[in-house]
Parts: structure tokens; C-alpha cells; sequence
């Protein structure tokens, strides 16, 4: 049956690699393909008995199914474990199924000639049968991993997010621009079945992929198996097709296995339109705390909102979404020397967050900030040329208390306040007094942020003033 496929593949490839006009060649094409439609059903069917070939490669046994096709893993002439993806005898008959996994082969070429790191190598490919032969990985994919428990804790979650969102965003910025359009769990990779925090990320399947130069940009009509809630809104609808060949439909793929690695359960399809998905997402950072830097989970949820936009050109790209998941993976591990004030400002306002409840972010204004009720407002602004991070606390006396009785709670207030802040790191600090009420002000070096400790103690310490400065708001009512 071998010497059969390679006298197919040779008047194959001569059809398909000739200067003729791209419609001639598919019309001689039809014609090869209907002239031996029965050597070509025999060429496609591959055996996993022992000593079963496929050209100079020896089956071993099917390892994985696909809505493209089976793969099979073999030996290769030099002894060596490979993987091959043959496209399923059905599949091939549909022109645009055939040439989406012929673009997947020829983007995972690109990869492999573009060196990009965790994309499994690709060694060659075959016509008839349409196939494509690569590095064997003995592993488990994502949704494998989390459903056995083995992906626990922040330090592997964001290991994981930073290194699959590297890649993508590596894929994008080569020559070839290629998209993947069909991020989930399952196709990624972990490269070992043992439960190991070292493993490494790999992304498979680019039977949807897109990138410059295809021959045909055409994307699927995904039948309703297909579907699932990690594919973007625009490869849903078709009044939205022209978005599907942009990069940002990858960030939507990040942001929902993000999704699926904090819940643990998949997305449904459009569940980023739901009424209840920020409070799902503020539950989820809630059941998931990180000690280590308590900000954690509010970024992290809040990083797949920004992933998951209905609006394609208000997500994050790759390169803002590696930014931030190596930033979380760095504090979350200890290592702080690249923090950002608006890291810092954030993680102050988490660590006081059990008197404060929830705070509105305002990154507009380089601004977070909490309203405890009218009149009463306390603000962390962040200054990155400075390196620091501003607080202002307001509060409008709207009781009755004449001025001079307030004046005198006022300044019992002001000094503690003021003594607070200044012995635990805080500088700058100053008191603006009036009859309408009190404003404090002050600011942050972001070298504190290099010591837990001295966060631990800033975060004490307006955690006190707010306290007293809630006591007195009371007192004035």
C-alpha cells in the first residue's frame, strides 16, 4: 500500500505545486481524485496492527480523536516516537475543512521554521493521506490537568496563563502573523502525565488557524458540536467575519481557559454576555484568596473581563496580557523589583478591603478609590514616573456638630491620623482642616512594595486611620 501512496502523493504534489491558474489546478484535481477514488480509500485507511506502515513510519496505536482527524503514534526510521495527525476520510472531501487543515499544517511549518518556543515541532507532511507528522509528547492536555487536581495554587495558574499567553503572542509577531482561533484546554499541552510544577506548556491544533499568505482566508461554519464558549463572538456571527482573521480573537481564547483554570468547569457559549458574569467572576476572586499578594484574584478576574469584551478592539492584545500575567506571577513568587505603583496601590487597597468591601476602579484616572458614604471618600492615585503611589482621604462633615465642637474631634482625629502614617512609611503627609471637614494627604515610595513586611505595615496603618476617621464620620452624623 505504500508504494501506492507515494506514486499518489507524487502526481498530487505535481497538480498542486503547478504555475497553472489556482482554478485549473483545483479542476485537475477533482479529475485525479474522482479517476482513483478507490486507490485513495485504501491510501487513507491506516492499520494499528502490529508492524502497520505508513510511508517510512511504523503505527503503534491511535492516541487521540479530533473533529479534523486521528492522530497516531509511531516510530520514525531513526527509532524516534513521533505523533501523526491524519486528516479524517470524510473531512477530506469538504473542501473547506481540507483546506483549513492543510493552513494548520503549513502555520505549524512557519512556526517550526520561526523557532517559536511551545509550539511542537513540526517534521513533515503528507498529501495522500492528508497528513502531518511531528513530535510525539507524552502528556496531558490543560482540561486533563485540571480535571485530576493537578493544576492547585496561584503559582501554577499563573505560570501557566503567562506561558500560554507568550506563546500566542509569539505566534502573532512573526512574519507569517498567525492566529490560533481555537484556544481551549484541550488543546494545550502539559509535556509530562506526572504532577510536577515544572512541566512544560505546549499549544497544539491550528486546524483553525489563520496567518498571511494562506491560500484561502476563509473561516468554518461551526456545526453546534463545535461550538463552545472559548470561541470569540465574531466566529459566532457571520456579520462579523471580517474579525475573525485579527489577532484579538485569540485574547479572547486566553481569557476564557483563564476562565476555566480558576472554575474549573467551561465557559458556555456567549456567557461573557450574562448579567450575573462580573459577579461570577468577583465570586470566583473571592473563593480563590492568594496570601502570598492578595490582589491576585481581583486582577486576575478583572485580566479576563478585559480578555472577554463583546468589543473586539477594547480587549487586551497578547503582549498587555503577557504583561500582566508575568507581573501577577512575579509578586505572587516574592520577586518585586519590576513592581508597578499600580500594583502596589492596588495590593494596599486589598489588604484593607475587610473594612472597606469592594473599591471602583478607575484606570482611566490612574486611580483607585472607595466612597464609605457621601462625603467620605479615600482615593490611592499611582504615579509611575515618580515611582509612588498618592493617598488622599476626604471627609465632608455633614452632621450637625457646630464647627468648634467638630474642630476639636477633628484635631483629636488629624493627629492620630497623621502619626499613623508617618511611622509606617508613609511621606509627605499633610492635613488640610476646615469647617466643611478634613482632607489628608500623603504619599508612597514604591521601593516599600520590595519588603512584605513594610506592605504588611503601610497597610496597617491606613487600615487605622480609616478606622478612626469612620468613628468620627459617626460621631458627626
Amino acid at each position: 500500500m505504500n508504494k501506492v501512496r507515494v506514486i499518489l502523493n507524487e502526481e498530487a504534489k505535481r497538480i498542486l505545486t503547478s504555475p497553472k491558474p489556482l482554478v485549473e489546478r483545483a479542476k485537475e484535481y477533482d479529475a485525479f481524485t474522482s479517476k482513483y477514488e478507490e486507490a485513495l480509500h485504501r491510501a487513507w485507511f491506516i492499520s494499528t496492527a502490529a508492524g502497520s506502515e505508513l510511508f517510512d513510519l511504523q503505527i503503534l496505536q491511535a492516541v487521540k480523536k479530533g473533529a479534523f482527524g486521528q492522530v497516531y503514534e509511531a516510530i520514525d526510521t531513526l527509532g524516534n516516537r513521533v505523533a501523526v495527525k491524519v486528516l479524517h476520510g470524510n473531512v477530506k472531501d469538504d473542501p473547506r475543512m481540507l483546506t483549513c487543515f492543510r493552513r494548520g499544517v503549513e502555520a505549524m511549518r512557519l512556526l517550526s521554521e520561526y523557532r517559536v518556543e511551545g509550539i511542537i515541532p513540526y517534521l513533515k507532511a503528507w498529501e495522500i493521506p492528508t497528513c502531518a507528522v511531528m513530535d510525539f509528547v507524552d502528556g496531558v492536555n490543560l482540561q486533563e490537568a485540571v480535571e485530576r487536581r493537578q493544576i492547585s495554587g496561584w503559582h501554577e495558574i499563573l505560570r501557566i496563563s503567562h506561558k500560554i499567553s507568550e506563546i500566542i503572542k509569539s505566534a502573532h509577531a512573526t512574519p507569517a502573523g498567525v492566529l490560533h482561533r481555537d484556544l481551549r484546554p484541550a488543546n494545550i499541552m502539559l509535556d509530562s502525565k506526572e504532577d510536577v510544577s515544572d512541566r512544560n506548556v505546549l499549544v497544539l491544533d491550528f486546524d483553525l488557524c489563520w496567518h498571511h499568505d494562506a491560500l484561502d482566508a476563509t473561516s468554518l461554519h461551526l456545526n453546534a458540536e463545535a461550538n463552545n464558549g472559548y470561541l470569540s463572538p465574531e466566529q459566532l456571527d457571520p456579520s462579523r467575519h471580517h474579525l475573525t482573521r485579527k489577532p484579538l480573537v485569540d485574547s479572547f481564547g486566553l481569557g476564557m481557559i483563564f476562565y476555566f483554570l480558576i472554575a474549573r468547569k467551561h465557559p458556555v457559549i456567549n456567557q461573557y454576555m450574562f448579567k450575573t458574569w462580573k459577579e461570577m467572576l468577583l465570586r470566583l476572586a473571592a473563593d480563590c484568596p492568594c496570601k502570598e499578594w492578595m490582589s491576585t484574584p481581583m486582577r486576575y478576574v478583572r485580566l479576563i473581563e478585559n480578555c472577554t469584551l463583546d468589543e473586539q478592539s477594547a480587549r487586551w492584545d497578547a503582549a498587555h496580557i503577557v504583561n500582566e500575567t508575568i507581573m501577577l506571577l512575579e509578586v505572587a513568587t516574592g520577586r518585586r523589583q519590576h513592581i508597578t505603583a499600580e500594583f502596589l496601590a492596588e495590593e494596599i487597597f486589598c489588604r484593607v478591603s475587610q473594612i472597606m468591601g469592594r473599591y471602583d476602579w478607575l484606570p482611566n484616572q490612574d486611580t483607585i478609590r472607595y466612597q464609605i458614604r457621601d462625603g467620605y471618600e479615600i482615593a490611592l492615585r499611582w504615579v509611575e514616573k515618580e515611582r509612588k503611589v498618592i493617598l488622599r482621604i476626604q471627609w465632608l462633615q455633614t452632621g450637625s456638630l457646630r464647627y468648634e465642637t467638630l474642630k476639636k474631634y477633628i484635631g483629636e482625629s488629624t493627629e492620630f491620623a497623621s502619626k499613623a502614617l508617618r511611622s509606617a512609611w508613609w511621606d509627605d503627609v499633610r492635613t488640610s482642616l476646615a469647617t466643611s471637614g478634613l482632607t489628608i494627604d500623603a504619599s508612597l515610595s514604591l521601593a516599600v512594595a520590595e519588603n512584605n513586611e513594610s506592605i504588611s505595615e503601610v497597610s496597617r496603618s491606613l487600615y487605622t486611620v480609616i478606622e478612626c476617621l469612620r468613628k468620627l464620620a459617626a460621631r458627626s452624623s
